[in-house]
C-alpha cells in the first residue's frame, strides 16, 4: 500500500500485513525510512477485534486498555538470570559471524524456536495471497480486510501524526515508560529550566509523531530526532510543520547524522547523538528513553519471486541497528521502546535474550491500533541495567562488519550473535519463546485465511455478476 505524500510516495510500515509487501520481490532492498506508525482505526473497535489475539500470548499476556502485553520478564527468573550483564566473550567473534541471505528461508528452519509445519502453512497462507495481486485483484483483499477488520481502513490516508501519537499513547499506557515518571507528567515542569525531566532520542521519526506526542503532553522533556534524509540532505522535508514551535524554542533538535544520511545503519550518526546530548547544555545527563519506529520504503519490485513472507530477515539489519543504537545512547534506568514484527530467527531470539539480561523488564506490545492481521509488535525494555563497553564496541564492530557485506553484494541477514548456551535459563527462555511464536503464528494464520476466503469470494461474486451482465448484454 502506498500513500502519497507531496511529490514522494511511502509505503505502510507494519510489513506483517501481505500487502505491504506485495511490491517487494527480487534482491533489491529498500532503504530504512521514516517510521511512524500508519495503521489507522479507532482504539475502541481496533481492541475490541484484536482481544482474540489475547490467546496469541501466553501467561502472563493482559489485555490493558487498547493494547495486548505479553511480558517475557519472568522468562528468566531471578535465581537463572546470569550474573552480570553478557560479556564480549559470550558473542560470536568478527571472524566467525555467518551471514545468509535475507531471502534465504534456511534463516527460518529453527525447530527450537517455531514448529516447522506451522511455520510452513503459515507461509502457504501468505502465498495465496501471491495469485490475487499478481491478477490484479488487490482491492478484492482490501474490501475483505476492511469488512472482517474496519478500523484497518478507517482514516488510512490521512493524519499520519494523530495515528502514531495513538500508538505511543497506548504502548505507554499497557507498560509505563514516559507517564510513571510523575515530574515527566506534572504539568508544572519548567521546560526552560536547563534540566529537563525527560531527554529522548527518537530515531526513524519523520514525520515526527511520537516526538511531537512528548513534547506536547510532557512540558519537561526535550529531545533528539534523527530521520532518513529524503535525498537532498534537508530534513526539514520530512518532519511536520507542528514540530516546528519544539525545533524553535530548542525543545527538539533534528539532524542527519555525520554523513548527512540520517541512516541509523552507520554507527557514527548515532554517535553523533551521544555527542550532542553531552555538547547541549539544555541537553544534560544521558537520555532516558530511546525511541524507534523505523519501517521501509518500497519503490517497485523487480524478479520473479515472492518474498513476502520473508518480511523477519528483511528488515533484521533494521531492527539490529536501532537495538544497539538504544543500547549505546541510553543511560541507567532509561527505557526503550522499538518497533519489531517476527521472532523465528535465531539473530531475533538472540536480540530479544540480550534484552532479558540488560533490562530490568521486557514486554511485548501490540497496540489497539496494530491490525490483527499482521505481526507488528513493539518491544517495551524498562530500567536499563548497562552492558560493558567492550560488549558496546562489539556490537558496533558487527553492524560496520555487516555493513561492509552488504556493499559487496547483499542484501544479507546475520544468522546469530551469541555463541551457544546450555544453562537452564536460556533453555527456559527458548521454550517461552516457541510458545509464544506458536500461539502468535496460528492466531495470525487463521485471521488471514479467513481474510483471503472472504477476498475469493469476493472475486467469485464479481465474476459471477460479470458474466450476468454480459449475457444480458448479448442478448440485449
Amino acid at each position: 500500500m502506498r500513500f502519497g505524500i507531496g511529490s514522494r510516495t511511502w509505503a505502510a510500515c507494519a510489513f506483517f500485513d501481505p500487502l505491504c509487501l506485495r511490491n517487494l520481490r527480487g534482491k533489491q532492498l529498500p532503504s530504512p525510512v521514516v517510521g511512524a506508525a500508519w495503521w489507522p482505526g479507532h482504539a475502541a473497535r481496533a481492541l475490541k477485534r484484536n482481544r482474540d489475539a489475547a490467546g496469541a500470548m501466553p501467561p502472563p499476556s493482559t489485555a490493558s486498555g487498547s493494547a495486548i502485553v505479553c511480558s517475557l520478564t519472568d522468562w528468566l527468573p531471578i535465581h537463572e538470570r546470569p550474573g552480570s550483564a553478557p560479556a564480549a566473550e559470550d558473542f560470536v567473534s568478527l571472524a566467525d559471524l555467518h551471514f545468509q541471505s535475507v531471502f534465504d528461508d534456511g534463516l527460518y528452519d529453527n525447530e527450537e524456536l517455531v514448529p516447522r509445519d506451522l511455520l510452513r502453512a503459515y507461509f502457504r497462507t501468505q502465498h495465496r495471497l501471491d495469485g490475487i495481486y499478481d491478477e490484479g485483484n488487490g482491492w478484492a483483499y482490501l474490501r475483505a480486510r476492511n469488512s472482517r477488520y474496519p478500523e484497518c481502513d478507517s482514516g488510512s490516508r490521512k493524519n499520519q501524526l494523530n495515528r502514531a501519537s495513538d500508538k505511543l499513547i497506548q504502548l505507554d499506557d499497557a507498560v509505563p515508560f514516559v507517564g510513571a515518571s510523575p515530574s515527566v507528567s506534572s504539568a508544572s515542569a519548567q521546560p526552560d529550566s536547563g534540566s529537563p525531566d525527560l531527554l529522548f532520542a527518537d530515531l526513524c521519526s519523520a514525520p515526527g509523531g511520537w516526538s511531537y506526542t512528548l513534547l506536547d503532553r510532557f512540558p519537561g522533556a526535550r529531545g533528539v530526532a534523527m530521520s532518513l534524509s529524503p535525498g537532498d540532505g534537508t530534513a526539514g522535508l520530512t518532519w511536520d510543520p507542528r514540530l516546528d514551535r519544539f525545533i524553535s524554542s530548542g525543545r527538539l533538535k533534528t539532524t542527519l547524522g555525520v554523513d548527512g544520511t540520517g541512516s541509523v545503519y552507520n554507527p557514527d550518526n548515532v554517535s553523533l547523538l551521544a555527542q550532542l546530548q553531552a555538547a547541549a547544555k539544555e541537553l544534560p545527563g544521558p537520555y532516558n528513553l530511546f525511541l524507534a519506529d523505523g519501517g521501509f520504503l518500497l519503490e517497485g519490485s523487480g524478479g520473479e519471486r515472492h518474498v513476502e513472507h520473508l518480511q523477519e530477515s528483511i528488515v533484521a539489519k533494521l531492527l539490529y541497528s536501532e537495538v544497539v543504537a538504544g543500547l549505546r545512547l541510553l543511560g541507567r534506568s532509561g527505557n526503550m521502546v522499538i518497533k519489531m514484527f517476527g521472532s523465528c530467527t535465531v539473530l531475533t531470539s538472540h536480540l530479544l535474550y540480550l534484552l532479558l539480561t540488560c533490562f530490568r523488564e521486557l514486554h511485548v506490545v501490540k497496540p489497539g491500533r496494530s491490525r490483527i492481521v499482521n505481526e507488528e509488535k513493539y518491544l517495551v525494555a524498562r530500567g536499563y541495567r548497562g552492558l560493558p563497553q567492550g560488549v558496546l564496541d562489539h556490537l558496533v564492530a558487527v553492524l560496520r562488519d555487516w555493513n561492509r557485506r552488504d556493499a559487496d553484494g547483499g542484501p544479507w541477514s546475520l544468522r546469530g550473535l551469541l555463541k551457544p548456551n546450555g544453562s537452564a535459563g536460556y533453555t527456559r527462555y527458548l521454550a517461552k519463546l516457541r510458545e509464544l511464536n506458536t500461539r502468535i503464528i496460528s492466531v495470525s494464520n487463521s485471521a488471514l485465511a479467513a481474510v483471503i476466503d472472504r477476498a475469493e469470494r469476493i472475486l467469485g461474486d464479481s465474476s459471477t455478476r460479470s458474466r450476468s451482465a454480459a449475457r444480458r448484454k448479448i442478448k440485449a
